[in-house]
């Protein structure tokens, strides 16, 4: 008996254990999104290319603004002497959104930057390019996506 009534004892402490942590997060997350605009950030989802198959990334856009923020992951390390450079594509025209380079495990952050707001552009695309980037894509296609 004196085990039984032990154990429904644990039992009801972890109960109320789990559900304080459960009402706790529930705080935080409506607090994020009392924070986070609705209508004025769009995050889109870059998918890998054939070429690089596992590499994913996300560009948070801005409500008519001309920046915003790239993290990619799982992307393929490049040999010294190349990065990454995004593409902001509106029309056909390429423009680009700046260059960057991804750690030992793939991963890289970038501020994206363009001379119009980049909720006006029609999709993106990464390519590899020479270190530092280049005035057009002249590299392999490595993760796209249309906004």
């Amino acid at each position: 008996r004196t085990t039984g009534a032990l154990l429904v004892g644990a039992l009801a402490l972890l109960v109320l254990f789990l559900g304080i942590n459960n009402l706790l997060l529930w705080q935080r997350m409506n607090n994020l999104q009392a924070r986070m605009p609705a209508d004025g950030v769009q995050v889109v989802q870059m998918r890998g290319t054939e070429n690089a198959p596992e590499a994913v990334a996300y560009i948070m856009v801005f409500k008519d603004n001309r920046y915003g923020s790239l993290t990619v992951e799982n992307a393929p390390v490049l040999e010294p002497g190349y990065q990454y450079q995004i593409w902001l594509i509106k029309d056909g025209q390429r423009t680009s959104g700046g260059v960057f380079s991804v750690n030992r495990w793939g991963y890289g952050v970038l501020q994206v930057g363009a001379e119009a707001p980049l909720d006006t552009f029609d999709s993106f695309g990464i390519t590899i390019e020479p270190e530092g980037g280049s005035p057009s894509p002249t590299g392999m296609k490595v993760l796209g996506a249309d906004l």
